[in-house]
């Protein structure tokens, strides 16, 4: 289970021995295998050149592993990260993800392995010491579980970047085939009954000293912790994220972003439910947690990417939580603004609200620092898929739509786009739906005030200029 394989898509091993013997070597780029008794861990090291470019190091827990039926372990990620960063990357695979079926295993370790998570910790606290660097951990998913869990064990100060972590992964779908696939002789229960024993599975847990489980009281003294969680994941919003912030549930979009003690968090419009961070928002974390900035810095630079310049004195508080639900038609059916087609309009009898735009307006407030902004461009981004095929099809299409209210939100968002840095990652689709709204126009123009037109075309000019 935790024995000696093949690493030829990696290359070859660079070295074999336990943590004090590797420690004695020169660690070069390659595959390193970590012997721990009976058991053998594999670790990356890349982009050695780059180890003083930096006050800190760089370690990268995997999340899931994907499309694993085509792939062999050892899995490592996090290459592509450290190189746009050029830093040195410590990147090691989970050894119970080398079990057929087993996707994701958060390093909690397996039957033959008890004591992973602490020789972990321990290899970890070494490779600190030898390059006398303080940490940087980041893993998604999975991988942002696991920074969290190593760290609570660490004896050096570190910067742990958790993005949409699992924080008790008993409550996690693909649990029961970890659990089931990596403990197969403790008896406990088989991957269909593991939800009703899921009580016994804790128990045993815990009985192990496993962490399975984070919860803010935990977190090391020693480390600053920033968690990057997607404001649609609502699995994790419900289930996860309260561990950290027990009062998620009363945020709303005003609250998006905060720091408490040695967390600091954001709550950001990346997607819709388990959408990943983009690149540039964890390029910018890492750069600057690599460079000893502290976390409160940190989350202030993403959010400065989300927020107006400069901010708006009057601000209002959202009236919107997460995930964003906007009551729409006379039934006040939960529209959620970030994920919507023409499906739930029909299932809640409102499909003549379909084409009626005029409620994101109640959102469009310039200059706000609360997320409304956001939800009324995903909301925008929805109604333009559910509702282009018709609009594309249809000879009558555009004139169920009200253009003037739709030029008004246009025109919002082309005010709000000078201002904001992360508005841009939407440059493709805005440019998009100001094109169709440009061409309708011209065929359907009536009475569109001139102003406002110019508006329109001047900010297509703006979103067709991709410098």
């Amino acid at each position: 289970m935790n024995g000696r394989i093949d690493v030829g898509d990696w290359g070859s091993v660079v070295n074999s021995g336990s943590p004090e013997e590797l420690l004695q070597t020169n660690l070069e780029d390659g595959v390193f295998e970590v012997v721990f008794g009976n058991n053998i861990l594999y670790m990356k090291i890349s982009n050695t050149r780059f180890l003083d470019s930096h006050q800190s190091l760089l370690v990268c827990l995997n999340a899931a592993i994907s499309s694993k039926s085509n792939k062999s372990p050892p899995f490592f990620s996090g290459e592509g990260i450290a190189a746009s960063l050029q830093s040195c990357l410590i990147s090691i695979s989970d050894p119970s993800t080398h079990i057929d079926g087993v996707n994701l295993g958060w390093y909690i370790g397996n039957e033959e392995w008890f004591s992973l998570q602490a020789d972990l910790c321990a290899l970890l606290d070494r490779l600190s010491a030898h390059f006398s660097k303080r940490l940087v951990f980041f893993g998604g998913s999975g991988g942002g579980f696991a920074s969290f869990a190593i760290s609570l064990g660490l004896t050096v100060p570190s910067t742990i970047i958790g993005m949409n972590p699992q924080l008790d992964i008993t409550l996690y779908p693909t649990a029961n085939v970890f659990a089931t696939k990596a403990f197969p002789s403790m008896g406990i229960s088989n991957k269909e009954n593991f939800i009703e024993n899921r009580g016994a599975w804790v128990t045993f847990f815990q009985s192990q000293g496993l962490v399975t489980k984070v919860t803010k009281d935990l977190l090391n003294p020693l480390c600053d912790y920033i968690l990057l969680q997607n404001w649609n994941d609502t699995h994790h919003l419900h289930l996860h994220t309260p561990f950290l912030l027990p009062n998620i549930a009363e945020k709303s979009l005003s609250d998006w972003f905060g720091h408490t003690d040695d967390l600091g968090y954001v709550i950001g419009p990346w997607g819709d439910t388990h959408s990943v961070v983009w690149k540039e928002h964890i390029l910018l974390c890492l750069s600057m947690a690599l460079d000893g900035q502290s976390s409160r810095e940190i989350i202030e630079a993403v959010a400065d990417e989300f927020l107006p310049r400069p901010v708006n004195k009057a601000q209002d508080e959202s009236q919107l939580s997460f995930p964003p639900i906007h009551p729409i038609g006379s039934n006040k059916a939960p529209l959620n603004l970030v994920r919507f087609d023409r499906a739930f309009f029909e299932k809640h009898n409102i499909e003549e609200n379909i084409f009626d735009l005029s409620f994101l307006q109640n959102y469009l407030v310039a200059g706000q620092t609360n997320l409304d902004i956001y939800a009324v461009l995903w909301g925008l981004q929805c109604w333009f898929s559910m509702t282009k095929p018709h609009l594309e099809t249809e000879e009558e299409g555009w004139k169920k739509v009200d253009l003037e209210s739709l030029a008004k939100i246009l025109r919002a968002l082309s005010n709000e786009f000078k201002q904001r840095k992360a508005m841009s990652h939407h440059r493709d689709f805005l440019s998009q739906v100001v094109s169709c709204f440009i061409e309708a126009t011209e065929q359907n123009r009536d009475s569109l005030d001139a102003t406002l037109w110019s508006e329109i075309i001047t900010f297509h000019s703006i979103l067709s200029n991709s410098e």
